[in-house]
């Protein structure tokens, strides 16, 4: 049975199978590219009056790009991102991770989209979204590819929910069908080393953080997991806040390998090129981490920080090997 914990703000995992028939050149990392062509693709699939500015269109308050892709402020509920534009979305994008120069011909590269809120119930939508990429294209040429697969992640399983070949999604009704693991979080054993899969973007006193700690990573943590909740799950996070930030203070870094790193990225909305940066590397701790167990494991699926719309925010926790024994 799933704790608490993991069920406070629902979501859903996919994996995203596709397939190219020649390279696509993409430089380093893959998040810019791979999230503005899923908001175009979107935004074909769903708007009727293209014709029109998103600001003036009569459609806005229904529209499902705007909802999903926009996320426009929600005026009665508190949060702890401030902004005058935008809350956080109800997915994660995350690209292939590979930083290689191209996406190699006749091969699968996998994407996962995270979905939570309205978009859950969007799922179809989104899965043709996913598919209109392909028809798009990719990279400075414009290099077309096919969306192959799409498979629902539950836990340590996987089901298919679309193929290529049968053009035939899943119905959605389906999913509640599968089977669900146990989702107790397992104890994370000190030290333990958390891994940046992908750059961690997130600030402290009104400035991004460039020198990793625990504190300063668990109270962003916190903070977009307690946003999350409150928009797309059951209320404010069932935790103690200011305790557990408290009590983060006393958890020791024992190797602290991050390194902040920066990607340049175009930005269609401003038709300029912009820096997108964050921590990148290991980290490793040491001290007793089962009051923050359950969050780091939820973290682990629904990333940290900001810029997780491109994929940032992505980590996994590891145990730290055990040193070989010196005896005969």
């Amino acid at each position: 049975m799933c704790t608490l914990t993991e069920t406070w703000i629902p979501h859903q995992r996919l994996q995203l199978h596709f397939q190219a028939p020649e390279p696509i050149p993409l430089f380093g990392y893959k998040g810019s590219a791979f999230r503005g062509l899923f908001g175009r693709a979107l935004r074909d699939l769903v708007c009727p009056d293209k014709s029109t500015p998103c600001s003036k269109c009569l459609l806005q308050q229904q529209c499902l790009y705007l909802t999903i892709y926009e996320s426009p402020t929600q005026p009665h509920t508190e949060t702890y991102r401030k902004g005058p534009n935008h809350t956080p979305h109800p997915f994660i994008l995350t690209p292939p991770l590979s930083l290689e120069k191209e996406l190699p011909p006749h091969e699968t590269f996998s994407a996962e989209l995270i979905l939570m809120g309205s978009a859950l119930k969007a799922l179809p939508h989104l899965v043709l979204a996913c598919a209109k990429m392909g028809q798009l294209g990719l990279g400075y040429h414009r290099v077309r590819f096919q969306l192959h697969q799409v498979t629902l992640l539950v836990g340590e399983s996987s089901h298919t929910l679309y193929e290529l070949q049968e053009n035939r999604l899943q119905p959605v009704n389906k999913i509640s069908d599968f089977p669900k693991p146990s989702c107790a979080p397992q104890p994370l054993p000190s030290p333990v080393i958390l891994e940046a899969l992908t750059p961690l973007r997130f600030k402290s006193r009104g400035k991004y953080v460039t020198t990793f700690s625990f504190e300063s990573f668990f109270r962003s943590l916190l903070f977009r997991l307690d946003d999350l909740s409150r928009l797309y799950g059951h209320g404010p996070l069932p935790a103690e806040i200011p305790q557990l930030i408290q009590q983060a203070k006393q958890i020791q870094s024992c190797h602290e390998g991050m390194r902040w790193v920066e990607y340049r990225r175009y930005s269609s909305r401003q038709k300029k090129y912009l820096i997108l940066g964050g921590l990148f590397g290991t980290a490793s701790f040491d001290g007793d981490l089962t009051p923050f167990t359950p969050w780091l494991r939820l973290g682990e699926i629904l990333h940290t920080g900001k810029a997780t719309g491109f994929g940032f925010g992505k980590y996994r926790l590891l145990s730290t090997p055990t040193p070989p024994s010196s005896g005969s």
